[in-house]
């Protein structure tokens, strides 16, 4: 055998980084302590100028679409954005892995987002949700 060439050296020491420092993968979490922080982050970056698949997917279950999730995000976005909205829980089911969230006001919520925890990671379900 003999040493590696420098630039595949190089190509595989970013590998690793990158692979490090990012989830890029949906479902990954977010760290969110909480379901309803996950919505508020989830939010937060499906709405973002700079937005980037991979900071939307990390949020997502298994299976779901980035680019739906961002068109399902920016239906909701309303005059003040998304920033805005009030999340409240409104139910979670008796083993405590899926939380529904209330988005918009308590006399009027626009939408009902599912989050799931999953691996002690909270995820959002768009396909799991509806909006009013």
């Amino acid at each position: 055998m003999g040493r590696l060439p420098v630039w595949l050296a190089l190509v595989a020491s970013v590998g690793l980084l990158a692979t490090a420092t990012a989830c890029g993968r949906t479902g990954c979490g977010s760290g969110a302590k909480s379901g309803e922080e996950a919505v508020r982050q989830f939010l937060g970056a499906a709405t973002a100028q700079n937005k980037s698949e991979e900071e939307v997917c990390r949020y997502l279950q298994k299976g779901e679409s980035v680019d739906e999730a961002v068109a399902w995000v920016a239906e909701l976005d309303t005059a003040g954005g998304t920033d805005a909205l009030d999340v409240r829980e409104r139910r979670g089911d008796r083993m405590g892995a899926e939380h529904r969230f209330a988005l918009g006001p308590a006399s009027a919520p626009i939408a009902d987002l599912a989050v799931l925890e999953v691996d002690g990671r909270f995820v959002v379900s768009v396909t799991g949700s509806t909006k009013k």
